[in-house]
């Protein structure tokens, strides 16, 4: 499948944006793609999952939050991160040709995105690619009361051995989020999905095999959209 890779710079608040875009020939649905906290789009890990989402025909959008674009070890405040996820998906999620929109994240680009998501009636869903469910040592649910009030469809992609998403407490939350959520569980993943050199499988095949979930995933949402009620 051919794909175009396209640089952007988005302009906000006096700032650039770095953007880059990986368009198939005939993307059957759209994603924004946001990076987690301590490396940015050009990781090993965003490369990868940004081509193989476009690989399998999904027109793929990732951007870099602002403070890293600077050079910043630390975040942004939440506020300010959520405002530079919003002016992204205007400018390039939704668009005239009705494509369905999906956001997508690593760690903390996933949680920003939830507190966004409601804001924008063409997202149909989120995937979340190790959502930071509580700080390392520190095992809690609060940074997910908030997916409780979001009427969308969720799919996590965890790692067993995740130390921001004890697996129990991730569960409790899918529990209570019932049929609006899915979750992928990578075996002896950590929070970057990669597994120990013992497993036998190298972080290629897991990958691989993660991204393959989320897009089938995906496919299933944008199905279930489509389908005419009775």
């Amino acid at each position: 499948m051919a794909i175009t890779e396209t640089a952007h710079r988005l302009k906000l608040a006096g700032k650039l944006l770095p953007v880059r875009k990986l368009a198939p020939e005939s993307p059957w649905a759209r994603m924004i793609f946001a990076h987690g906290a301590g490396a940015g789009m050009d990781s090993d890990f965003m490369r990868f999952f940004q081509r193989a989402f476009a690989a399998e025909g999904l027109e793929t959008v990732c951007f870099e939050f602002g403070y890293m674009a600077a050079g910043r070890k630390a975040p942004a405040p939440r506020q300010r991160l959520e405002e530079e996820f919003r002016a992204v998906v205007r400018e390039f999620g939704v668009l005239a040709d009705g494509l369905p929109l999906l956001l997508v994240g690593k760690s903390m680009g996933g949680r920003i995105a939830s507190y966004i998501a409601g804001e924008f009636p063409a997202v149909q869903g989120l995937v979340f690619l190790g959502y930071p469910l509580h700080p390392p040592g520190r095992p809690g649910v609060q940074r997910a009361e908030h997916l409780l009030n979001l009427p969308l469809p969720m799919c996590f992609v965890s790692g067993q051995r995740d130390r921001l998403a004890e697996t129990e407490l991730l569960l409790s939350v899918i529990r209570r989020l019932d049929d609006r959520a899915c979750l992928s569980l990578v075996e002896d993943g950590d929070h970057s999905l990669r597994v120990p050199k013992r497993s036998g499988r190298s972080v290629e095949e897991v990958w691989t095999e993660a991204s393959l979930h989320a897009v089938n995933w995906i496919r299933a949402v944008v199905q279930a959209e489509r389908k005419p009620e009775k």
